[in-house]
């Protein structure tokens, strides 16, 4: 007599053989893109198809993702971001920065992350959410010579299950790994990485060709206002003083192409 499984511990099986397949998948893959993709769908089938993932910023940075730095935000977050200050009040970045295993965003609002959160965290949480970014999990991620990274997944929800918390906690693991490992090998340097947007790398190439910003933003479809956010992010990034000076090191990091 052979013994049968719930059919709820069979479905809960077949998840956990089709995540480890996605990991095994992910040490298989050549391209950031690639990488992301796998986030993207992943999570998304999980009500949270935002990510963020990338290196801690430095206390005092402008906005997240100070070098090593992937997202698929809302195009008006990054802007909305930076100029309500929520750098210097992030929620989420306090609440990673402190711990050691994945947190829902609602355990964060809750309190239940070491600190009860002000009115103009709240504020923050509340912006996100008229974006869509009502539910989600934040991954906080280490590595050598002190390194601290984390990666969160977003969306409408719902409330990340503890089970759903441990699938994304496994493809933020391997999802960071892999990244990290295509931009510089499986050794981490005492260095960062730097590392810029798919949206900024646009934006250098536009202006390589001389084009300014008012066309610039005409062509990506953004404005004015935005276009300069981003060149200031890229001259942030790359320690550059001016916009020929990032575009000179951009191609010398090959970033971008020349």
């Amino acid at each position: 007599m052979t013994r049968q499984d719930a059919p709820g511990q069979s479905v809960a099986m077949e998840r956990d053989c089709d995540a480890i397949g996605i990991v095994l998948a992910l040490a298989g893959m050549t391209t950031p893109s690639q990488v992301l993709g796998v986030l993207a769908r992943r999570a998304g089938a999980l009500g949270l198809p935002t990510y963020a993932i990338g290196t801690m910023p430095a206390p005092g940075a402008a906005g997240p993702g100070d070098r090593f730095f992937y997202h698929n935000w809302p195009e008006s977050w990054p802007e909305t971001y930076a100029q309500r200050g929520f750098a210097a009040i992030d929620p989420t970045l306090r609440a990673a920065a402190r711990s050691l295993v994945p947190l829902t965003c609602s355990a964060i609002k809750a309190g239940r992350a070491g600190f009860v959160p002000d009115a103009a965290q709240c504020a923050m949480f509340a912006a996100a959410e008229a974006l869509g970014m009502c539910d989600g999990v934040i991954v906080p991620l280490f590595g050598p010579h002190g390194y601290q990274a984390m990666a969160c997944f977003v969306g409408p929800g719902p409330e990340p299950t503890p089970r759903v918390m441990a699938e994304l906690h496994l493809l933020a693991i391997h999802g960071h790994a892999r990244l990290m490992a295509l931009q510089h090998g499986t050794t981490m340097r005492s260095d960062t990485v730097i590392a810029l947007s798919e949206r900024e790398c646009a934006v250098l190439r536009a202006a390589i060709h001389g084009n300014a910003d008012a066309r610039i933003g005409r062509d990506l479809g953004i404005s004015l206002r935005t276009v300069r956010f981003h060149f200031a992010s890229i001259r942030h990034k790359l320690d550059a003083k001016s916009r020929i000076e990032a575009i000179a090191k951009a191609v010398s990091l090959h970033l971008i192409q020349g």
